[in-house]
């Protein structure tokens, strides 16, 4: 758990260049999709972009919900300005004390703490599909704990 909005800042900064990296791979095949039951490459990004304010919108953060890109260049914005305006927002409306209060977080009561663990997770669960969908599309896979089989 997190005991301090900086840690916090740090940790999730870290990780999102390594998205902002993956993101930057759909390039031109921002509508491939696998099955008529996966997501696009772009939709998946675009989700990304879009659960931030959603579900910050559940402990009453005011981030404004961007519309969904159609094309890479509009989603790697999108997301480079989702991100930062949520640090700001976190670093605005948060204090390092409120981390360990209880909130209601989709009907139950969850520390605020856990509340960003659960964004982080996320954001590293959907890069991983990211990922998968880039080497099925025959993309590059960026290095992002270590090398990829693209980056060695």
């Amino acid at each position: 758990m997190y005991q301090t909005i900086k840690e916090f800042i740090t940790d999730y900064r870290s990780e999102s260049t390594k998205t902002l990296a993956t993101l930057q791979e759909i390039k031109d095949s921002f509508n491939f999709s696998p099955t008529e039951n996966s997501w696009t490459l772009g939709g998946l990004g675009n989700h990304l972009v879009m659960a931030l304010p959603t579900i910050l919108s559940q402990v009453n953060f005011t981030l404004k919900k961007l519309p969904a890109a159609e094309q890479i260049t509009d989603l790697l914005e999108n997301y480079q300005v989702v991100v930062e305006n949520f640090f700001a927002e976190l670093q605005s409306s948060w204090t390092d004390a409120m981390l360990t209060e209880s909130v209601n977080f989709y009907g139950m009561q969850v520390k605020r703490s856990e509340i960003l663990t659960i964004i982080l997770k996320h954001e590293i669960h959907h890069r991983g599909q990211l990922a998968l969908l880039l080497r099925i599309a025959g993309k590059k896979v960026p290095a992002i704990y270590g090398p990829s089989a693209d980056s060695k």
